[in-house]
């Protein structure tokens, strides 16, 4: 398996100068990516690949963040799924402790219908709605394929980890998956004004 080279970010919805988007295409260790102020409803990062890919594993290195969604397409025939994951419980949000939780998602663990296909677009959306005043992102994130063609060359050596399901706080979790509180808001805007023009993306299930 190796890691897919995110040949560029395409977009972005908002980013702190110290801590660029661009900071996430860089291939080792923690670079980290943070929106440019506490309190956005969502936190939005897209990247082209140079070729459409399968995605077997992602691994998530958190940065404040307490949801994440992973959407992916390509120009023709999108899926239409799409889950949340947790990253962050409730309480920790509201503490700031646990900030820098790792999640790594396995194939098994990935959505099956997503998983097999190819896609040469990512986007991923962070939000925190359980505290205003965290500036929140990514501290990295890891896509890994068994295609050779459109990787980095690296081949992956380590695996994070296993990683609970659930959060023991997931009752308030879905009821922000329902739209309850600040996570209902309108998505940010891209970089240029508008979002991305992913459309109808598949996604991958990290729960």
């Amino acid at each position: 398996m190796h890691t897919v080279d995110l040949n560029k970010v395409s977009s972005y919805s908002s980013e702190d100068p110290a801590y660029p988007a661009s900071n996430l295409l860089k291939s080792s260790g923690s670079h980290k990516w943070k929106c440019a102020k506490p309190g956005e409803p969502k936190a939005i990062v897209c990247f082209q690949l140079k070729s459409p890919v399968k995605i077997v594993q992602i691994d998530v290195g958190n940065e404040g963040s307490a949801l994440v969604e992973v959407l992916v397409s390509r120009d023709a025939d999108p899926t239409d799924t799409w889950q949340l994951s947790s990253l962050m419980s409730p309480a920790d949000a509201k503490k700031g402790s646990d900030l820098n939780r790792v999640r790594s998602f396995q194939s098994d663990q990935l959505h099956k219908p997503a998983c097999n296909e190819k896609w040469d677009k990512i986007r991923v959306v962070c939000s925190q709605p359980f505290s205003k005043s965290l500036q929140y992102g990514l501290s990295f994130i890891k896509f890994v394929s068994a295609d050779e063609a459109a990787t980095s060359g690296g081949t992956v050596h380590t695996k994070v980890g296993d990683f609970a399901i659930r959060d023991d706080d997931q009752d308030e979790i879905d009821d922000q998956k329902n739209g309850v509180g600040d996570d209902k808001k309108k998505p940010a805007a891209g970089k240029n004004g508008s979002e991305d023009s992913i459309t109808r993306p598949g996604g991958f299930v990290l729960v």
